[in-house]
Protein backbone atom coordinates (compact mmCIF):
# COMPACT_ATOMS: atom_id res chain seq x y z
CA UNK A 1 0.00 0.00 0.00
CA UNK A 2 1.11 3.54 -0.75
CA UNK A 3 0.97 5.26 2.65
CA UNK A 4 1.82 8.95 2.81
CA UNK A 5 -0.27 11.42 4.82
CA UNK A 6 -0.72 14.29 2.40
CA UNK A 7 -3.15 17.20 2.17
CA UNK A 8 -4.46 18.44 -1.17
CA UNK A 9 -6.63 21.47 -2.01
CA UNK A 10 -8.88 21.63 -5.05
CA UNK A 11 -10.89 24.45 -6.63
CA UNK A 12 -13.48 23.33 -9.16
CA UNK A 13 -13.40 25.21 -12.45
CA UNK A 14 -17.18 25.30 -12.89
CA UNK A 15 -18.20 25.91 -9.28
CA UNK A 16 -17.34 28.30 -6.43
CA UNK A 17 -16.82 25.33 -4.10
CA UNK A 18 -13.40 24.23 -2.92
CA UNK A 19 -12.54 21.01 -1.17
CA UNK A 20 -9.71 19.61 0.88
CA UNK A 21 -8.42 16.04 0.97
CA UNK A 22 -6.24 14.34 3.53
CA UNK A 23 -4.91 11.19 1.90
CA UNK A 24 -3.25 8.47 3.96
CA UNK A 25 -3.34 5.78 1.28
CA UNK A 26 -3.78 6.71 -2.38
CA UNK A 27 -5.13 3.25 -3.18
CA UNK A 28 -7.57 2.98 -0.29
CA UNK A 29 -11.31 2.87 -0.92
CA UNK A 30 -12.00 3.92 2.68
CA UNK A 31 -13.16 7.52 2.64
CA UNK A 32 -15.04 9.76 5.04
CA UNK A 33 -16.73 13.00 3.98
CA UNK A 34 -16.51 15.79 6.58
CA UNK A 35 -18.79 18.84 6.53
CA UNK A 36 -17.92 21.90 8.60
CA UNK A 37 -20.12 24.09 10.79
CA UNK A 38 -21.10 27.69 10.09
CA UNK A 39 -17.65 28.96 11.12
CA UNK A 40 -16.24 27.08 8.07
CA UNK A 41 -13.26 25.85 10.11
CA UNK A 42 -12.20 23.00 7.84
CA UNK A 43 -8.60 23.20 9.08
CA UNK A 44 -9.67 22.32 12.62
CA UNK A 45 -11.96 19.56 11.38
CA UNK A 46 -9.16 17.92 9.41
CA UNK A 47 -6.70 18.42 12.25
CA UNK A 48 -8.92 16.66 14.80
CA UNK A 49 -9.77 13.81 12.43
CA UNK A 50 -6.27 13.37 10.99
CA UNK A 51 -4.68 10.99 13.51
CA UNK A 52 -7.73 8.71 13.99
CA UNK A 53 -8.11 8.60 10.19
CA UNK A 54 -4.49 7.48 9.79
CA UNK A 55 -4.98 4.78 12.43
CA UNK A 56 -8.11 3.54 10.67
CA UNK A 57 -6.53 3.92 7.19
CA UNK A 58 -9.22 6.31 6.00
CA UNK A 59 -8.84 9.19 3.58
CA UNK A 60 -10.77 12.39 4.28
CA UNK A 61 -12.56 14.74 1.90
CA UNK A 62 -14.06 18.02 3.09
CA UNK A 63 -15.94 20.58 0.98
CA UNK A 64 -15.69 24.26 1.90
CA UNK A 65 -19.03 26.06 1.58
CA UNK A 66 -18.06 29.73 1.71
CA UNK A 67 -20.45 32.15 3.39
CA UNK A 68 -20.43 34.33 0.26
CA UNK A 69 -21.58 31.61 -2.13
CA UNK A 70 -23.33 29.12 0.18
CA UNK A 71 -25.12 31.08 2.93
CA UNK A 72 -27.91 28.47 3.05
CA UNK A 73 -25.73 25.35 2.80
CA UNK A 74 -27.30 23.84 5.94
CA UNK A 75 -30.58 23.55 4.02
CA UNK A 76 -28.79 22.56 0.76
CA UNK A 77 -29.00 26.02 -0.83
CA UNK A 78 -32.56 27.04 -1.50
CA UNK A 79 -33.45 29.19 -4.49
CA UNK A 80 -32.57 32.85 -3.92
CA UNK A 81 -30.26 31.96 -1.01
CA UNK A 82 -27.02 31.17 -2.77
CA UNK A 83 -25.57 28.23 -4.69
CA UNK A 84 -26.66 24.63 -4.27
CA UNK A 85 -24.49 22.93 -1.66
CA UNK A 86 -25.79 19.44 -2.42
CA UNK A 87 -24.77 19.74 -6.08
CA UNK A 88 -21.42 21.16 -5.02
CA UNK A 89 -20.64 18.12 -2.86
CA UNK A 90 -21.60 15.77 -5.68
CA UNK A 91 -19.27 17.72 -7.96
CA UNK A 92 -16.42 17.39 -5.44
CA UNK A 93 -16.88 13.63 -5.28
CA UNK A 94 -16.99 13.38 -9.07
CA UNK A 95 -13.85 15.47 -9.35
CA UNK A 96 -11.99 13.26 -6.87
CA UNK A 97 -12.99 10.19 -8.87
CA UNK A 98 -11.87 11.92 -12.07
CA UNK A 99 -8.46 12.33 -10.44
CA UNK A 100 -8.30 8.54 -10.20
CA UNK A 101 -9.01 8.17 -6.47
CA UNK A 102 -10.90 5.10 -5.32
CA UNK A 103 -14.01 6.61 -3.81
CA UNK A 104 -16.78 4.01 -3.45
CA UNK A 105 -20.24 4.66 -4.86
CA UNK A 106 -21.60 5.06 -1.33
CA UNK A 107 -19.68 6.99 1.32
CA UNK A 108 -20.01 7.70 5.04
CA UNK A 109 -20.91 11.33 5.72
CA UNK A 110 -20.13 13.28 8.90
CA UNK A 111 -21.33 16.78 9.70
CA UNK A 112 -20.77 19.01 12.72
CA UNK A 113 -23.35 21.62 13.82
CA UNK A 114 -24.49 23.34 10.59
CA UNK A 115 -22.69 20.54 8.75
CA UNK A 116 -24.89 18.01 10.56
CA UNK A 117 -27.93 19.89 9.31
CA UNK A 118 -26.55 19.64 5.78
CA UNK A 119 -25.61 15.97 6.23
CA UNK A 120 -29.02 14.61 7.22
CA UNK A 121 -30.79 16.72 4.59
CA UNK A 122 -28.33 15.54 1.94
CA UNK A 123 -29.19 11.99 3.03
CA UNK A 124 -32.89 12.75 2.55
CA UNK A 125 -32.25 14.08 -0.96
CA UNK A 126 -29.36 11.89 -2.14
CA UNK A 127 -29.34 8.87 0.14
CA UNK A 128 -28.26 6.60 -2.72
CA UNK A 129 -24.77 8.12 -2.45
CA UNK A 130 -24.32 7.37 1.25
CA UNK A 131 -23.48 4.27 3.29
CA UNK A 132 -23.56 5.80 6.77
CA UNK A 133 -24.76 9.06 8.34
CA UNK A 134 -23.13 10.70 11.36
CA UNK A 135 -24.58 13.94 12.73
CA UNK A 136 -22.90 15.87 15.56
CA UNK A 137 -24.65 18.72 17.38
CA UNK A 138 -27.10 19.87 14.72
CA UNK A 139 -29.10 22.98 15.53
CA UNK A 140 -32.32 21.29 14.44
CA UNK A 141 -33.56 18.46 12.24
CA UNK A 142 -36.01 18.02 9.38
CA UNK A 143 -38.87 15.77 10.58
CA UNK A 144 -39.71 12.81 8.36
CA UNK A 145 -43.17 14.25 7.77
CA UNK A 146 -44.49 14.01 4.20
CA UNK A 147 -47.34 16.44 4.92
CA UNK A 148 -45.13 19.47 5.54
CA UNK A 149 -42.89 21.32 3.09
CA UNK A 150 -39.12 21.07 3.30
CA UNK A 151 -37.19 21.95 5.44
CA UNK A 152 -39.97 21.45 8.01
CA UNK A 153 -40.90 18.14 6.40
CA UNK A 154 -40.38 16.11 3.24
CA UNK A 155 -42.99 17.60 0.93
CA UNK A 156 -41.49 19.29 -2.19
CA UNK A 157 -40.34 22.89 -1.88
CA UNK A 158 -40.61 25.54 -4.61
CA UNK A 159 -37.16 26.73 -3.56
CA UNK A 160 -35.67 23.33 -4.46
CA UNK A 161 -37.89 22.39 -7.40
CA UNK A 162 -35.73 19.55 -8.74
CA UNK A 163 -35.42 17.65 -5.44
CA UNK A 164 -37.68 14.98 -4.00
CA UNK A 165 -37.00 14.03 -0.41
CA UNK A 166 -37.29 10.44 0.76
CA UNK A 167 -36.72 8.97 4.22
CA UNK A 168 -36.41 5.34 3.09
CA UNK A 169 -32.69 5.33 2.28
CA UNK A 170 -31.74 7.33 5.36
CA UNK A 171 -33.72 4.98 7.59
CA UNK A 172 -32.06 1.94 6.03
CA UNK A 173 -28.49 3.12 6.69
CA UNK A 174 -26.62 3.04 10.01
CA UNK A 175 -26.70 6.39 11.79
CA UNK A 176 -24.81 7.85 14.71
CA UNK A 177 -26.05 10.99 16.44
CA UNK A 178 -23.54 12.79 18.67
CA UNK A 179 -24.13 15.69 21.03
CA UNK A 180 -22.43 17.21 24.05
CA UNK A 181 -24.00 16.61 27.44
CA UNK A 182 -23.64 20.35 28.16
CA UNK A 183 -24.86 21.50 24.74
CA UNK A 184 -27.94 23.04 26.32
CA UNK A 185 -27.48 26.74 25.51
CA UNK A 186 -29.93 28.45 23.19
CA UNK A 187 -27.73 30.70 21.08
CA UNK A 188 -28.42 32.62 17.88
CA UNK A 189 -27.45 29.61 15.72
CA UNK A 190 -30.19 27.42 17.24
CA UNK A 191 -33.35 27.81 15.20
CA UNK A 192 -35.97 29.35 17.49
CA UNK A 193 -39.45 28.58 16.22
CA UNK A 194 -42.43 27.62 18.44
CA UNK A 195 -43.23 24.47 16.43
CA UNK A 196 -39.60 23.31 16.54
CA UNK A 197 -39.19 24.15 20.23
CA UNK A 198 -42.39 22.29 21.09
CA UNK A 199 -41.51 19.18 19.10
CA UNK A 200 -37.71 18.94 19.27
CA UNK A 201 -36.89 20.87 22.44
CA UNK A 202 -35.08 24.11 23.16
CA UNK A 203 -31.44 23.16 22.68
CA UNK A 204 -29.17 20.86 20.68
CA UNK A 205 -29.02 18.06 23.23
CA UNK A 206 -32.79 17.70 23.44
CA UNK A 207 -33.06 17.96 19.66
CA UNK A 208 -30.45 15.24 19.14
CA UNK A 209 -32.34 13.00 21.56
CA UNK A 210 -35.59 13.77 19.74
CA UNK A 211 -34.01 12.98 16.34
CA UNK A 212 -32.71 9.65 17.57
CA UNK A 213 -36.11 8.65 18.94
CA UNK A 214 -37.73 9.89 15.73
CA UNK A 215 -35.52 7.55 13.69
CA UNK A 216 -36.26 4.61 15.98
CA UNK A 217 -40.00 5.25 15.78
CA UNK A 218 -39.86 5.39 11.97
CA UNK A 219 -38.00 2.06 11.75
CA UNK A 220 -39.91 0.11 14.41
CA UNK A 221 -41.97 -1.76 11.81
CA UNK A 222 -38.92 -3.02 9.91
CA UNK A 223 -37.93 -6.64 10.45
CA UNK A 224 -34.20 -5.88 10.19
CA UNK A 225 -33.45 -2.57 11.83
CA UNK A 226 -30.32 -0.71 10.85
CA UNK A 227 -28.16 0.47 13.71
CA UNK A 228 -29.32 3.89 14.91
CA UNK A 229 -27.18 5.02 17.82
CA UNK A 230 -27.11 8.10 20.04
CA UNK A 231 -23.99 9.02 22.03
CA UNK A 232 -23.96 11.90 24.50
CA UNK A 233 -20.42 13.18 25.04
CA UNK A 234 -19.89 13.91 28.76
CA UNK A 235 -18.50 17.29 29.76
CA UNK A 236 -18.91 18.76 26.27
CA UNK A 237 -20.69 21.92 25.22
CA UNK A 238 -21.10 23.03 21.60
CA UNK A 239 -17.44 23.81 20.96
CA UNK A 240 -15.91 21.58 18.30
CA UNK A 241 -12.56 21.64 20.08
CA UNK A 242 -14.20 20.54 23.34
CA UNK A 243 -16.09 17.74 21.57
CA UNK A 244 -12.92 16.61 19.80
CA UNK A 245 -10.56 16.84 22.78
CA UNK A 246 -12.75 15.81 25.72
CA UNK A 247 -15.51 13.98 23.87
CA UNK A 248 -13.20 11.96 21.59
CA UNK A 249 -15.56 12.81 18.75
CA UNK A 250 -13.37 11.59 15.88
CA UNK A 251 -12.52 8.34 17.68
CA UNK A 252 -16.22 7.73 18.25
CA UNK A 253 -16.87 8.22 14.54
CA UNK A 254 -14.23 5.72 13.42
CA UNK A 255 -15.23 3.21 16.12
CA UNK A 256 -18.79 3.38 14.76
CA UNK A 257 -17.57 2.91 11.19
CA UNK A 258 -15.59 -0.15 12.29
CA UNK A 259 -18.72 -1.57 13.94
CA UNK A 260 -20.72 -0.96 10.77
CA UNK A 261 -18.08 -2.65 8.64
CA UNK A 262 -17.84 -5.65 11.00
CA UNK A 263 -21.60 -6.01 11.07
CA UNK A 264 -21.78 -5.86 7.27
CA UNK A 265 -19.10 -8.56 6.94
CA UNK A 266 -20.91 -10.77 9.48
CA UNK A 267 -24.22 -10.36 7.66
CA UNK A 268 -22.57 -11.18 4.32
CA UNK A 269 -20.89 -14.26 5.79
CA UNK A 270 -24.14 -15.49 7.30
CA UNK A 271 -25.93 -14.92 4.00
CA UNK A 272 -23.29 -16.93 2.11
CA UNK A 273 -23.44 -19.74 4.67
CA UNK A 274 -27.21 -19.87 4.35
CA UNK A 275 -26.99 -20.02 0.59
CA UNK A 276 -24.39 -22.82 0.84
CA UNK A 277 -26.46 -24.97 3.18
CA UNK A 278 -29.52 -24.67 0.97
Amino acid sequence: MNHFPKRYSRQLADSPVQYEMLINDMDSSRWLVLVHGINRDVDALLRWFSEPAQTANFNLIAPIFSAAHYPDYQRLGRQGLGARADKALLSCLSDARWLGLSLPAQLPLFGFSGGAQFAHRFALAHGQHLSTLICAAAGWYTPLDTARKYPNGLAPSKRLPDLRFCARKLLSMPTLTLVGAEDIETDSAVRDRPEINHRQGLHRRSRAEWWHQHLLAQTQTQSHRPRHLLQVMPGCDHGMHTCALHGAMASRVFAFLRQVQTRAKTSLSQSRNTEFTL
